[in-house]
């Protein structure tokens, strides 16, 4: 049942995880979640390296944890995969969060420029070096 419902394609139970692509790699592990009772899912990276396919399929999968009142934690470098399945996002700099972007502000154009101006402190180094120039 619970590899039915995140569609894993497999030969069966006894396949070795190991030797299944990386796109059903990665159901399994979600799958694994669907077996407890779990709260908070914690993401790292969740579609890296699998097809366009599998990504669908996984975005799909952690839509659901979510519209069951799941909480996802999800840490991402793909930008469409964060504006797609966030609700708010935080961006980290050095370890630290430097910015919250809540829907709408993830919802705007220009949200990849300022995840990267928070992210890169580009407005501060503007800044810095604006003051230098007039000293």
């Amino acid at each position: 049942e619970v590899m039915s419902s995140v569609r894993l394609r497999s030969r069966g139970l006894g396949q070795e995880v190991g030797t299944l692509s990386g796109g059903n790699q990665q159901k399994v592990v979600l799958a694994r979640w669907l077996t407890g009772k779990v709260n908070v899912l914690l993401l790292d990276e969740p579609t890296r390296g699998v097809d366009v396919g599998a990504r669908r399929e996984i975005y799909r999968i952690i839509t659901e944890f979510a519209a069951q009142g799941m909480a996802v934690v999800m840490a991402s470098s793909d930008m469409p995969e964060v504006v797609g399945l966030s609700h708010r996002a935080f961006v980290m700099r050095g370890g630290a969060f430097v910015g919250e972007l809540d829907r709408e502000a993830l919802d705007h154009p220009e949200v990849q420029e300022s995840v990267f101006r928070l992210a890169t402190a580009l407005d501060a180094r503007s800044d810095q070096t604006s003051q230098e120039i007039t000293s």
